[in-house]
């Protein structure tokens, strides 16, 4: 996988590896292994969990919790905010498909969507204050001219095709964005940044096997890191 070029300028994250299968019946009946096998692997870094109806839910806090990870017989995912490096959360996701393969040998083949999702705020040196940010990812993506009287002051820009999504705009600390997207907007937020949230994914894909599982969340993790660092360099 490649290495995080943007690590020194990621003060606030939070990564998510989703997958959506066709309905997995043994997950009713495999409630405890799935704690036997993936909580036990995750328990030094998420100890508590419950289990609701079919979907069994591990945490390392429940009221504002930074690590999580849901197994269900439609969907699975693990969710990291402020890890130690997107690396950790890289390793720990891969890791995390191989014990969901373990408890289902014979599930994961017929995967509906996986996806990877990367929401960061990154340092903007190139500014002053979060105005001149505003400034920054105005020029860049919007037309210098708005057909507008109305003088704007902040703004954010969405661009999607087949398998990505990108938002991009500037970031603050107490804004409503913050405080929407993050688990823990209190900790690790700059006074001013760049937020970005980059969502890739692909649909109906055949895994027969842990590799495959993998390989297919490489590189929807590979792809999201190339879309940050291309969507900052473009700021001027």
């Amino acid at each position: 996988m490649a290495h995080d070029v943007l690590r020194d300028r990621r003060m606030k994250a939070r990564f998510i590896l989703e997958l959506r299968y066709e309905p997995i019946v043994q997950a009713f009946d495999r409630r405890g292994e799935v704690l036997a096998v993936v909580h036990r692997s995750f328990k030094s870094k998420i100890e508590h969990w419950r289990i609701q109806n079919v979907e069994v839910t591990m945490a390392d806090d429940f009221n504002s919790p930074s690590k999580t990870i849901r197994v269900g017989h439609l969907r699975s995912s693990i969710t990291y905010e402020d890890p130690d490096s997107r690396q950790e959360f890289l390793d720990d996701s891969l890791n995390f498909l191989a014990l969901l393969r373990d408890v289902f040998p014979d599930g994961f083949e017929d995967i509906k969507r996986i996806g990877f999702r990367s929401t960061s705020i990154m340092t903007y040196e190139e500014a002053a204050s979060f105005e001149e940010a505003f400034k920054a990812v105005r020029a860049a993506y919007l037309c210098p001219e708005l057909p507008l009287s109305i003088d704007f002051t902040d703004c954010s820009v969405t661009l999607e095709r087949d398998d990505t999504r990108l938002f991009i705009g500037p970031a603050k600390k107490g804004e409503e964005w913050v405080k929407n997207t993050f688990s823990r907007p209190e900790q690790n937020v700059p006074e001013y940044g760049i937020g970005i949230d980059v969502d890739c994914f692909a649909r109906d894909l055949l895994c027969k096997d842990t590799n495959a599982l993998k390989s297919a969340a490489r590189t929807l993790q590979d792809l999201a890191l190339r879309v940050e660092e291309e969507a900052l360099s473009g700021l001027t």
